[in-house]
């Protein structure tokens, strides 16, 4: 059955020390929902939350595969406080309507950058960023809520950015302060992580590894370098969850373009995993395509597409289309995504204070 409706929802700053490499400026709203139009590309607003219910700076945010809840992370930067982390019920009868269910106070780190759901999504895992970086993990209950936190890992040199379930076998959390990406093994039980003893220190990676994507047939992921602008290809051992570096160093920009300057972002795949896109933000402010090839050992770069804004901090794909934050210009553009995937601009600007996140549901 094909959705007959798509909801985007957009994290942003709250609160945020203003200074000149912001262009925006930032509000009481730190979610904004828009009705996606996909005919035209254009974003209708529909609603926009308050701090004060969902939270400050919603920095980043995870859905079930259902699309019937969603999770958020406030990052208080700047303020010494450990992150909050918030729970949504999605009314689809409400055009998308966000219902709170409940929030915790305080994620065991500060500056919570990342969150995700195992692949069974009884728990919820955290990624914070500041000093040292850690890791957490909560319950996530039946009806939506959070509940009490199972796991705690802190680290006391790093920078943790994010952290995915594999086969609900292992963890993978990308540590672009140590330059290397942690690995775990994982109790779906219990929802508690302990180091792989296949591969204890993880795998030491270069430039900053930032965000990672798991090609769906489980034999590869992909992980993007922030400081370097490229990304290494990765096999995984199935059996032992042993992450090995196949291609390294595939640049993310144009072969005219430095790396200096620039740094890149998100890394996402399309719906149906023959593209892989990445956001470069800096001098070129664009999204990196790429061709999948020799079922995900290989990837093929097709071109970069300007953003037309500063720092493009996130995007989200659907099934044709692509949307992308701009984070510095405070708007948003939509893509068509061509057959050979490469993008084509349909509508923008669009306003937004502060950008971090997007995350769309269809319905």
């Amino acid at each position: 059955m094909n959705a007959d409706k798509t909801i985007v929802y957009v994290g942003s700053y709250s609160e945020r020390p203003e200074g000149e490499w912001l262009q925006g400026k930032a509000s009481n709203y730190s979610i904004q929902a828009y009705e996606f139009n996909k005919t035209d590309g254009s974003l209708k607003l529909l609603k926009e939350y308050l701090s004060d219910y969902v939270g400050k700076n919603s920095i980043y945010m995870c859905t079930t595969k259902s699309g019937d809840f969603l999770y958020s992370i406030n990052s208080l930067v700047g303020q010494n406080e450990e992150s909050n982390v918030v729970s949504f019920k999605i009314d689809k009868n409400n055009n998308g309507e966000l219902v709170k269910i409940n929030s915790i106070e305080g994620t065991g780190g500060q500056n919570a950058v990342h969150i995700s759901l195992d692949e069974s999504e009884n728990f919820i895992f955290i990624a914070h960023y500041d000093n040292g970086g850690s890791l957490s993990v909560y319950e996530r209950n039946s009806d939506g809520s959070i509940g009490q936190r199972v796991f705690l890992d802190s680290f006391n040199a790093g920078n943790l950015h994010s952290v995915y379930s594999y086969k609900n076998k292992y963890i993978f959390a990308p540590d672009l302060g140590q330059n290397k990406i942690l690995n775990y093994e994982y109790n779906e039980l219990t929802g508690k992580f302990i180091q792989n003893p296949n591969q204890p220190d993880g795998l030491g990676t270069e430039s900053g590894p930032r965000h990672l994507v798991i090609h769906p047939n489980g034999l590869y992921a992909y992980i993007v370098h922030e400081f370097s602008n490229d990304i290494s290809i990765l096999s995984i051992d199935s059996s032992s969850g042993i992450l090995s570096i196949v291609v390294d160093k595939i640049s993310t920009l144009p072969s005219s373009a430095s790396s200096d300057g620039q740094f890149a972002g998100a890394i996402r795949l399309s719906l149906d995993q023959k593209f892989l896109y990445v956001s470069n933000r800096g001098k070129t402010n664009s999204i990196g395509a790429f061709e999948i090839l020799e079922n995900g050992a290989k990837l093929s770069f097709i071109g970069a597409y300007d953003t037309y804004g500063k720092i493009p901090r996130d995007f989200f794909v659907l099934k044709e289309h692509l949307i992308v934050l701009n984070q510095n210009s405070a708007n948003a553009y939509t893509y068509k995504i061509n057959k050979d995937g490469s993008l084509v601009k349909l509508f923008g600007p669009i306003k937004i204070g502060l950008p971090l996140a997007v995350i769309a549901i269809e319905f």
